[in-house]
């Protein structure tokens, strides 16, 4: 499976880099024809909701729907609250069962609601990442700024005028 064939880039997109750890893309940055380049990069899709388009040397964020903005805050706050709860307890029931603090019992009920707290907080991590923007989304973000109808509203779009922290340049 190629690239192209994993992320659905618009047809004048052409594959400038990828990046991550191993087989796992966690980063890619394509031109359109234009000239423009467009960067997805998991961690900032998933976390805060853009993708960052840079043309004639000025950044523009794409950003999610507000709605859907709040939504990825919200399952970031729950997923890092429950694996720090999960990772807590897990921690504490080690200790218990280490220096014999507590009968058999308690040890495993701190584990089973450690595990529940830990499994929460990587369904909502799963769900975070569903709902981040992706290549080919319903949004159509990625198919160019000015197209008819999927053109974007003004408020979604977040001229920063800086350059890319990536050091890209248009």
């Amino acid at each position: 499976m190629s690239l192209q064939d994993a992320f659905e880039l618009p047809p004048d997109a052409r594959v400038q880099q990828t990046g991550g750890g191993g087989s796992l893309v966690s980063r890619v940055r394509w031109q359109h024809a234009d000239g423009s380049t467009a960067t997805w990069e998991s961690r900032l899709v998933r976390k805060r909701g853009f993708i960052e388009v840079v043309r004639n040397g000025v950044v523009m964020r794409i950003m999610a729907r507000p709605a859907v903005a709040v939504r990825l805050r919200r399952c970031n706050d729950l997923s890092g609250v429950s694996f720090f709860l999960g990772g807590g307890l897990f921690t504490l029931g080690a200790l218990l069962a280490q220096y014999g603090g507590a009968s058999l019992p308690p040890i495993d009920w701190t584990f089973l609601i450690g595990g529940i707290w830990f499994s929460t907080g990587a369904y909502a991590a799963l769900v975070q990442e569903q709902l981040g923007l992706t290549p080919g989304s319903p949004a159509d973000v990625l198919a160019g700024l000015d197209d008819d109808e999927r053109s974007l509203r003004a408020d979604h779009v977040i001229k920063t005028g800086l350059a890319p922290a990536s050091g890209a340049s248009a």
